[in-house]
């Protein structure tokens, strides 16, 4: 999730470029095996999951990605219940459904950042 934050974020290539949907997905895979093999991470919180998984989430483009996303962050929610793993996926929706808005009509990138704002959320991933 880091590389896909270099790439969308620092280095400013599209969500859908190849870069970003590489990592996207890589990084989707390991939190999902992540909350798949609970036994293999000491039975401790899955809260640390929360940002590579809401960074690859947010920048998602195919429904099999975000099909992933969805059960990593349902798998999650389950064992840890707390807001603000509420509020990161309600945020990623918002932005899925900006995303896929922007492609129909055209127009700018959907930032997750905004919808934060909007929403006066301030999600902290520690």
């Amino acid at each position: 999730s880091a590389l896909v934050y270099l790439y969308y974020d620092i280095y400013v290539h599209p969500r859908n470029s190849s870069a970003v949907q590489k990592w996207t997905r890589l990084s989707l895979v390991s939190c999902s095996k992540a909350v798949d093999y609970p036994a293999y991470c000491f039975e401790g919180p899955m809260s640390t999951l929360l940002w590579p998984l809401f960074m690859a989430a947010c920048n998602a483009v195919e429904q099999t990605d975000r099909d992933l996303a969805t059960k990593v962050f349902v798998a999650i929610d389950k064992r840890q219940g707390t807001k603000i793993i509420a509020h990161a996926w309600a945020v990623v929706v918002e932005v899925w459904r900006r995303v896929d808005s922007v492609e129909e009509i055209g127009g700018n990138e959907v930032q997750w950042k905004d919808i934060c704002q909007e929403r006066d959320l301030n999600i902290v991933f520690a």
